[in-house]
């Protein structure tokens, strides 16, 4: 074994296992701006598309239709997930304004927020992606006797 090949194996490990975390961790912090923007991003296209499956079940609860618990787990778990972006980015404008000593900004400060919304970014895209299965009103709510239809056809029985 060449001293060149040791020298290559020592190299990859110490790379994997020290600078690549040493990297990532010093990227949360200098790209705290680019998250923040991602974030920012992810959450007006999830908007959008909520937007437009809200009108659908609008219509649906018009006309008196069952939803999906499926639906009805993605809708909660989509309002969820746009409040805590609009509260991380909140807060992190507040951040920007306050976590500073002198000129510098702090770095756990940033730290932290890059980490808190590259978890939401991913768990926005992931919902974000569930929405183009609720592509019409059949995908998110089925038609059954409604409410008041039963008590229509319960009080036609009991007057035969």
């Amino acid at each position: 074994m060449s001293a060149d090949s040791v020298v290559a194996i020592a190299w990859d490990a110490l790379k994997s296992y020290a600078v690549v975390p040493i990297k990532r961790r010093i990227d949360y912090v200098i790209s705290s701006k680019s998250f923040a923007n991602s974030l920012r991003e992810e959450s007006q296209n999830l908007e959008k598309k909520a937007e437009r499956v809200h009108e659908a079940a609008e219509a649906a609860r018009k006309n008196l239709r069952n939803f999906y618990r499926e639906f009805t787990e993605w809708e909660a778990s989509a309002k969820k997930a746009l409040k805590e972006a609009r509260d991380l980015l909140g807060d992190f404008e507040k951040a920007s304004k306050t976590c500073c000593y002198g000129t510098l900004p702090n770095p756990k400060c940033r730290y932290q927020f890059s980490r808190e919304a590259e978890g939401k970014i991913e768990v926005i895209k992931r919902l974000a992606q569930k929405c183009s299965e609720f592509r019409e009103l059949n995908d998110i709510c089925f038609s059954a006797i409604a409410p008041c239809q039963k008590i229509r056809e319960t009080e036609n029985n009991n007057e035969d």
